[in-house]
């Protein structure tokens, strides 16, 4: 088992030297040369010597002000704004392709299908106004509030009849046969229990 622990730390060290960080050499403002392994917050900063950047304020020759800590980007302040104005200043006039402007038949079409799509919409609106004016005719706010009361008073009176005890039956549950043997035979039952 020390044998495969042994492997494996090998093996961490062969992939850390193996990865190989490639750092950007800048000079900053005061004209110190550093190196920046990216120009993003984490990204390491070193000094020529290879020895981890004093903790700090920097700002590059190029604009890029950034903060140190512990060797490292700890934050931005100002990141450089590329210059686009320099490229089109290069180019020339006739470098630049200008497309043909449409020709009118496609703008025909175009208007044709925003004025077809506009009378649908004018249909929808139609449509959904309608819509609203029979909801709106539907019930008024007072005839609501007098279906409320009405269905309030109902319930007060089923709750009242609810309450109401209920009274016993005046009919006999008991079974009675209008069979003259059968009720014969009970009559004799009964006599003879006495």
């Amino acid at each position: 088992m020390n044998i495969n622990k042994g492997l494996l730390k090998f093996a961490k060290a062969l992939n850390l030297a193996l990865e190989t960080v490639e750092f950007e050499n800048v000079e900053t403002s005061t004209g110190e040369q550093i190196n920046l392994s990216g120009r993003e917050v984490g990204s390491e900063v070193t000094i020529a010597d290879s020895a981890p950047a004093p903790d700090g304020e920097y700002v590059l020759s190029d604009g890029f002000k950034f903060t140190v800590k512990d060797g490292k980007i700890d934050s931005i302040i100002e990141e450089v704004q590329k210059v686009e104005e320099e490229v089109l200043a290069e180019e020339k006039p006739s470098d630049v392709v200008v497309e043909d402007a449409p020709k009118s038949d496609d703008k025909d079409k175009e208007i044709e299908a925003l004025k077809a799509e506009i009378e649908s919409l004018k249909e929808q609106i139609a449509s959904l106004t309608s819509q609203f004016s029979a909801i709106e005719n539907f019930a008024t706010k007072e005839q609501f509030e007098n279906l409320q009361t009405v269905f309030n008073s109902l319930n007060e009176s089923v709750l009242k009849l609810a309450n109401i005890p209920v009274e016993e039956s005046k009919t006999s549950l008991g079974f009675k046969s209008n069979n003259k043997k059968y009720n014969d035979m009970a009559a004799l039952a009964n006599a003879l229990k006495k």
